[in-house]
């Protein structure tokens, strides 16, 4: 009866869902043709993007950065999904948060990592940040993954210092500058963690990969605390 008065729509086209293709999508946040979107053949299994290849060695793996075990991206950062994005961390449509969730922990159980995963990590934001949008995307995202999968959430990042936001950085080096220092750990937080093994595997869930200028500040950072055996990102979207 609620769906007659607020039907469904997608988080991604906002088209109307259909009821009977629910089922398929095994969703109610994303209709049939933006699910279809989630199959792209030629995605490269490590860094998620379209395989430009040579030798059948793809060439944009290069680019990222070697303590990354894999990329799991769900869409490229275009339309619909962009717009999505920005609807999401902007106008402060929460729900979001899972329906993507739900999708990343669906290809998480479908392509399962095979190893066991120890904690699911959030991309922080600054108080500030926070202040302005009332939350932080990333750390919505990682709770409603870790609801899905079971996984415990290890909120071992903090960005005490506020920076520009990266997206009005216009290359790499601009983006590697603007978060030089701006991530650090929960000390208090990871001296309790670091309590139950030496050797960690982790996944740092965020909405966006662009050029992986934070997911590398941030890996960085919890190097300076813990071995790490893999890293994992899982991202919304990346960009082409």
């Amino acid at each position: 009866m609620k769906h007659i008065f607020f039907p469904l729509k997608c988080i991604a086209c906002q088209s109307l869902i259909s009821k009977k293709y629910i089922p398929y999508t095994q969703s109610e946040f994303i209709c049939k043709n933006c699910y279809m979107l989630l199959e792209q053949p030629n995605k490269c299994k490590r860094c998620s993007k379209l395989i430009v290849s040579e030798k059948g060695v793809c060439l944009t793996c290069k680019d990222v950065y070697s303590d990354i075990t894999q990329i799991r991206s769900l869409y490229p950062y275009s339309y619909p999904i962009k717009q999505s994005i920005a609807r999401w961390k902007y106008n402060g449509v929460r729900k979001y948060a899972k329906g993507y969730a739900e999708l990343l922990a669906q290809s998480y159980k479908y392509d399962p990592l095979e190893i066991e995963i120890d904690g699911v990590i959030p991309v922080p934001v600054s108080k500030k940040r926070f202040a302005e949008r009332g939350f932080n995307q990333a750390e919505d995202l990682a709770k409603e993954f870790a609801k899905f999968t079971d996984l415990p959430i290890c909120d071992i990042l903090e960005r005490p210092i506020h920076t520009k936001a990266q997206s009005k950085c216009e290359n790499k080096e601009e983006r590697d500058k603007n978060i030089q220092g701006a991530i650090s750990l929960n000390v208090n937080y990871a001296d309790k963690l670091l309590k139950v093994k030496q050797s960690y595997r982790f996944i740092i869930i965020d909405d966006i990969y662009t050029t992986g200028s934070t997911i590398e500040a941030c890996i960085k950072v919890i190097r300076q605390k813990y071995e790490i055996a893999d890293i994992y990102v899982f991202t919304v979207c990346i960009t082409t």
